[in-house]
């Protein structure tokens, strides 16, 4: 029971990373196919695979960057045009309720809440724990990143340790599986 309790504990804290190697293991997979290719023309795994990483992180922040002005460009012009939002929102209700607010008032009155108050007090506590994510997250990535190149890099070394403690009818199996799984996720 003891030895239970202990392997469960260990397994519930490696979790992290153990999913954090799977994902290598597939990313991996993935740039296989171009990192035997460029091995095949007389490159070296490991300058290949950083090859490979190179070009997938300049596509991967092109597209981000593409992403990002697109979405500031849309918030910019959102911010912009918010007062006439606010004014075509506060004429609608002063048509349809026959009141008499104006956006000056409105805004005297926002900005002396005690619910403002209270948001932005909690929003700088979360400032912190947003930014421990965000460095817990980018921890992760490069963890992924790390193992991921030395999965590339050192992949038939890999499957020969691998299918060296297996018995000779279970090696063809596995190779054929592992072959299988480069095609189709570095075809993907």
């Amino acid at each position: 029971v003891a030895v239970f309790q202990l392997g469960s504990w260990a397994f519930h804290q490696l979790t992290g990373l153990l999913i954090n190697i799977l994902i290598s293991f597939f990313l991996a997979l993935a740039i296989e196919p171009a990192v035997s290719w460029m091995a095949s023309r007389g490159m070296r795994r490991g300058l290949a695979t950083f090859l490979v990483f190179l070009g997938s992180l300049i596509m991967i922040a092109g597209f981000f960057t593409l992403l990002g002005s697109m979405l500031a460009g849309q918030i910019i012009k959102m911010i912009e045009g918010f007062p006439d939002y606010l004014d075509s929102v506060i004429n609608w209700i002063n048509t349809h309720f026959h009141t008499d607010l104006r956006r000056v008032d409105i805004q005297e009155g926002l900005l002396h809440s005690d619910w403002l108050r209270k948001y932005v007090q909690n929003s700088a506590t979360g400032v912190l724990d947003v930014s421990g994510q965000v460095l817990g997250g980018l921890f992760q990535l490069l963890t992924v990143a790390l193992f991921s190149f030395y999965f590339a890099a050192d992949g038939p070394r890999l499957r020969r340790a691998l299918c060296s403690v297996l018995p000779p009818a279970r090696q063809a199996e596995v190779l054929r599986a592992w072959e299988i799984a480069v095609d189709k996720t570095g075809g993907y």
